[in-house]
Parts: C-alpha cells; structure tokens; sequence
C-alpha cells in the first residue's frame, strides 16, 4: 500500500512540471542576467526550461546555468563593434538620446529579421508546445516570437523601471506622477 501511494505522489510531482522558453537576447549583462535567473529558478523548482539565446553580444555570458540554452549564431554584433555607452550618455540632451534610440532600434530590429529568418527555428519552437514563455516586454522581437510560436501562457517582464508602453502593459495607470523618466531611478 505505501508503495503504491509512493509511486502515486510521484506522478503528481512530475504531471505539475511545464515546458517553458525563456527568450534572452545578449544585449546587457544585467538583462542576460535577469532572464537567465528567472529560468534557474524555474528549472530548480523542476520545470523543464529552455533558454532562446540570440546573441548579439558574444561578450555577454547568457546568463542561466541550469536550463537548457538554446543559442543562436551570433547574430548581430554591430552592438560589440560601437560600445555605446547609455551610462555615460547625457539623457538631458535630446539630440543624443534620439540617436542612441535609432541606434538600439536598428540594432533590435535587425537581429530580429535574421532570428526569424534562422532557418527551421520557428517551426522547431512552435512544435515544442511550450506551456509558458517569458520575455522582457521592451524587446518587440521577443514578443513577435510569442505570436508565431502559441505557447499557453505568454509571461512578459521586465528589468527595468517601467516606460512608455509598458506601463499600459503591466496595468500601472499613466498618470505623470506614475510614470517615470528613464533618467529618473
């Protein structure tokens, strides 16, 4: 009797495991970081948990050291080539802070062109039938691969003081006094 109960408990233990994808683009340590610890966590509490590295900086560690990682080829590395620098950016000066959004946007946009154009990736994800997928809502990219891929659950955060449209995402009203400058932590 205590033997079937024994074997019973188990199958629970193993049918609460999910299937989960964490997209974590290398673009910052602190971000590879922060994706890479919320898969830990998950893979320690004995969900089966891939991580999507598409690597833009080959200089940045993917951050997780318990799920499966899943690397892209380097993709884009016009980000090591440059270095800009947002910490020592004036943000006060809109002029350089339009640039270093034109930068970061041509940069996003065009390692996401060639993530989707890798070939078989998307069906390959999409056929895995993830139960939750985590990205961070700022990466467009990210959340493109949501929609293309239908995993069960879609799961967006981020590491950052919230902005703009992520705001109006995560439900924090956009009154001024809730809405922070980047600039402002």
């Amino acid at each position: 009797m205590h033997l079937f109960l024994g074997i019973l408990c188990t199958g629970f233990i193993v049918a609460d495991s999910y299937k989960i994808l964490v997209y974590s683009p290398t673009f910052g340590h602190s971000h590879s970081n922060y994706m890479g610890r919320i898969a830990d966590i998950l893979a320690e509490a004995g969900h089966n948990v891939t991580t999507l590295v598409s690597v833009m900086d080959p200089e940045v560690a993917d951050g997780t050291k318990l799920s499966k990682s899943k690397e892209t080829a380097e993709l884009y590395s016009l980000l090591t080539q440059t270095k800009a620098d947002m910490f020592e950016m004036n943000m006060f000066n809109p002029i350089g802070a339009y640039f270093m959004g034109q930068f970061f946007g041509s940069i996003f946009s065009t390692q996401c062109k060639e993530l989707l154009a890798t070939p078989g990736l998307v069906e390959q994800l999409k056929n895995e039938n993830y139960d939750v997928y985590f990205t961070e809502n700022f990466d467009m990219c990210g959340v493109g691969l949501a929609e293309l891929i239908k995993p069960r659950s879609f799961i967006p955060t981020a590491s950052c003081s919230a902005f703009g449209p992520m705001l109006e995402e995560f439900g924090i009203p956009t009154a001024l006094s809730y809405d922070p400058a980047n600039t402002s932590l």
